[in-house]
């Protein structure tokens, strides 16, 4: 199947109706990921031939989590801009503000906010164990083990918020302080840590 198609096909799985303007940009973020992302080590070398399922589409089932998208979302431990890129295409009217320590990753994520002519997306350096403001919604992809994240999720998140922390293609076990969802419709399963706050 082309890349279009295939990514239409799976953001209809998931349930969202992306536009043809919205695909094409997250194709081209697939583009600038291989290209410049992997050769400037943001992401691993072997990652070119599945940055389609593994990180754009990936990225966007962590929407899921949500009964509805926030208004703003912070993205922590965002690394090059997954998901927060992602979710700032999908969702053009919520702000997604993307956080992570390493200067030379905020400066990719800068590059691809500039590549994407995104508006609704800034990403700033700051520490996950540091919040420097509260959100309705958080998501975070990979930073780091599940249990030692939900100590600064609440420092993150405003009440009656919600964080959506990646789990994994196989059954994640249960964590205390989160519920679990299966994301189904990818192929393997992805499943989903939530935390409400």
């Amino acid at each position: 199947m082309e890349p279009h198609a295939e990514l239409e096909a799976s953001a209809a799985r998931l349930g969202f109706d992306l536009s043809p303007h919205q695909i094409d940009r997250l194709l081209r973020l697939a583009e600038w990921l291989e290209a410049e992302a992997i050769p400037a080590g943001g992401l691993g070398p072997a990652e070119g031939g599945r940055i389609l399922q593994r990180h754009i589409v990936d990225s966007l089932a962590m929407a899921v989590g949500f009964d509805r998208f926030p208004r703003e979302v912070a993205d922590l431990g965002c690394g090059v801009g997954l998901p927060g890129l992602v979710l700032a295409v999908a969702f053009p009217e919520s702000g997604l503000t993307l956080v992570d320590r390493s200067s030379r990753r905020v400066s990719l994520a800068r590059r691809a906010i500039r590549v994407l002519d995104l508006p609704n997306a800034e990403v700033v350096q700051g520490e996950v164990e540091k919040p420097v403001r509260r959100f309705p919604g958080v998501v975070a992809r990979a930073v780091m083990p599940p249990e030692r994240l939900l100590d600064h999720l609440h420092g993150w998140i405003e009440p009656g918020g919600r964080a959506v922390v990646a789990g994994s293609s196989r059954r994640t076990r249960a964590v205390e302080g989160y519920r679990t969802l299966e994301v189904g419709m990818l192929d393997p399963p992805t499943w989903l840590l939530i935390m409400a706050a």
